[in-house]
C-alpha cells in the first residue's frame, strides 16, 4: 500500500500535515494549497481560493427588573455595515415586538431573550441576554372619582397607595395646595387632569390620573338672537337650570321665569342667570334687534 505525505498551506501563514485538518479562518480571501507526496517521491498539488464572509457583530444590553409586572427596554446594536444584515428576536410573548432592534420586555419570570442576526450570505450570529423579573410589588393607587365643580370651588383629591410608600408627587399643574402630599386640595380655574406618582419603599413606581372638570359659566342654553319690529313682543326662553334671573326686567313680562315675553323699544341685550343641577350658576345672553319705521327709506 502506498504511503502519502500531506502538506497544507492555509494562506494565513499556518500549516498542517494532517490528512483532513480542521481550520478556523478569519474573514477575508485565502489561497489554500494542498501538496501530496507519495512514498516514492511523486508529487501532486491542488490550489483552491476560499472566501470567508464576516459574521454579523452585535451587542445587546438590558437592565434587570426590580418590580413585579414592570418592563425594561432591550437595546440591540449591529456593528459595522448593516446593508446586508437581517435580524429578529426569537418569538416571545413578553416582547413588544420581534422585528425591531429595541423591544420592551415584560417578563413574569427570569427570561433569556435571543437576538438573531444573519447576512445575505447565510452567516449567523446569536446573542442571548437574561433579564431577571421583579420581586417587589408595584403599589396600587386608589383615587377619588372624576368630578365636576363650579368655578372658584375646591375639591380634595385623595390618593391612597397603602403604608409602604416613600413619596407622593403630583404633576405641576396650578391649583393644588401641595404637590408632595397624598391629599391636596384642588382649586382649578379650568378643567384639569391631575396625575399622582407614588414610589414605594422598595423603589417601585406607579401613576394614576383624576379629572376635575370646571363648569363653564358661559353656556349656550337660551334662545337665539332675534329681530322684531318696534311695538312687537317676542318670547325668550332658558331651557336649562332653575331659579332664572333676567336682566332688563322693565321690558320683560317677568324676570324670574324661564320663558318671559320681551317688549323692547330699542336694541336690547338680555342676560339670564340660572342654577344647574350641580348647584353652579351659569349665564347666557340674547340680543333682540328692534327695527323702527324710521329706519326704512325709499330715497329722495
Amino acid at each position: 500500500k502506498a504511503f502519502y505525505t500531506h502538506y497544507w498551506e492555509f494562506g494565513d501563514s499556518t500549516f498542517s500535515n494532517l490528512t483532513n485538518p480542521s481550520h478556523i479562518f478569519q474573514a477575508g480571501n485565502y489561497i489554500v494549497e494542498l501538496e501530496i507526496i507519495s512514498d516514492i517521491g511523486c508529487v501532486d498539488t491542488i490550489v483552491q481560493e476560499i472566501t470567508v464572509m464576516p459574521l454579523p457583530v452585535i451587542e445587546v444590553i438590558g437592565n434587570d427588573i426590580d418590580c413585579l409586572g414592570d418592563s425594561t427596554q432591550l437595546f440591540a446594536t449591529i456593528l459595522g455595515d448593516t446593508s446586508m444584515i437581517n435580524f429578529y428576536w426569537e418569538n416571545s410573548p413578553s416582547l413588544s415586538c420581534t422585528n425591531c432592534l429595541n423591544p420592551v420586555a415584560s417578563p413574569l419570570e427570569n427570561t433569556i431573550y435571543t437576538f438573531v442576526t444573519y447576512s445575505d450570505f447565510g452567516c449567523e450570529t446569536i446573542f442571548e441576554i437574561e433579564i431577571e423579573a421583579g420581586v417587589y410589588e408595584i403599589p396600587t393607587i386608589v383615587l377619588n372619582n372624576d368630578t365636576t365643580i363650579c368655578i372658584n370651588e375646591q375639591v380634595q383629591l385623595i390618593a391612597d397607595a397603602g403604608n409602604n410608600i416613600a413619596t407622593y408627587q403630583w404633576n405641576n399643574i396650578p391649583g393644588l395646595s401641595c404637590y408632595d402630599c397624598p391629599n391636596p386640595i384642588a382649586t382649578p380655574l379650568t378643567s384639569s387632569t391631575y396625575e399622582v406618582t407614588v414610589v414605594s419603599m422598595d423603589g417601585c413606581t406607579n401613576s394614576e390620573i383624576v379629572q376635575v372638570n370646571v363648569l363653564n359659566q358661559n353656556q349656550p342654553f337660551a334662545s337665539e338672537d332675534r329681530v322684531i319690529c318696534l311695538g312687537d313682543s317676542i318670547q325668550l326662553s332658558a331651557n336649562l337650570g332653575t331659579n332664572p334671573v333676567w336682566s332688563n326686567p322693565s321690558t320683560l313680562s317677568c324676570s324670574g321665569c324661564l320663558t318671559p315675553m320681551a317688549s323692547p323699544e330699542e336694541n336690547t341685550e338680555y342676560t339670564v342667570e340660572v342654577t344647574t343641577l350641580d348647584g353652579c350658576i351659569i349665564f347666557d345672553t340674547i340680543i333682540i334687534w328692534v327695527i323702527s319705521p324710521e329706519e326704512i327709506s325709499a330715497g329722495e
